[in-house]
């Protein structure tokens, strides 16, 4: 009682894969078509319940990866720090051989904004030249005195930047050093005093 049967004779077969060819071909054409859609929907909505949890995205499909994050920690430069290096502590008074080293294992400079010097380059270097400055000494006339033979300069696989430079009449070559802990103390052989 109330159930439709169909005998399986030609004509029903033919109607039914008619069915399912319709089926399949809305499926073909709906998919594309939604499916950006309904992508974009879900970012939106992502983007919505992250700006009520006071989180702003700037760019939609950034919720993808972030929607399941709980803590986000930032820095914001210029609001949280001042985008400024400074050396806060040196274990020994800095003579003219710490200067001479600075000044020329070095590719930053300081300028002069408004009565207070700024550094330009990498912001290490620039806050190792503020030191020696507030220490009265200037690195633009230490480098003028000598002339760099070669620098190699500091990348990450390398993790340290040296100068060759002349330094003496007649020609007495030094060689200065800085970088990664680990890779100096690589170049240097550490004897026990004892021994």
């Amino acid at each position: 009682k109330g159930i439709l049967t169909l005998s399986p004779t030609l004509d029903n077969f033919s109607i039914l894969l008619s069915f399912f060819m319709i089926a399949v071909t809305l499926i073909v054409v709906a998919v594309p078509e939604g499916l950006a859609m309904s992508v974009t929907l879900s970012l939106a909505y992502s983007m919505r319940k992250m700006t009520a949890s006071n989180t702003l995205v700037r760019k939609m499909h950034a919720c993808e990866t972030m929607g399941a994050t709980t803590v986000i920690c930032t820095d914001k430069t210029g609001t949280l720090t001042q985008n400024r290096m400074r050396v806060q502590y040196c274990s020994f008074e800095p003579d003219e051989n710490f200067a001479r080293a600075v000044s020329l294992n070095s590719t930053a400079f300081l300028e002069e904004k408004e009565g207070e010097w700024e550094p330009l380059g990498n912001p290490t270097e620039g806050a190792l030249l503020l030191y020696l400055h507030s220490k009265s000494y200037e690195y633009s006339a230490i480098r003028s005195q000598y002339k760099i033979v070669q620098r190699l300069l500091f990348n990450t696989q390398r993790k340290y930047m040296a100068t060759l430079a002349d330094t003496g009449n007649p020609v007495k070559l030094s060689l200065y050093i800085k970088g990664a802990p680990e890779m100096i103390f690589s170049f240097c052989k550490i004897e026990d005093p004892d021994v």
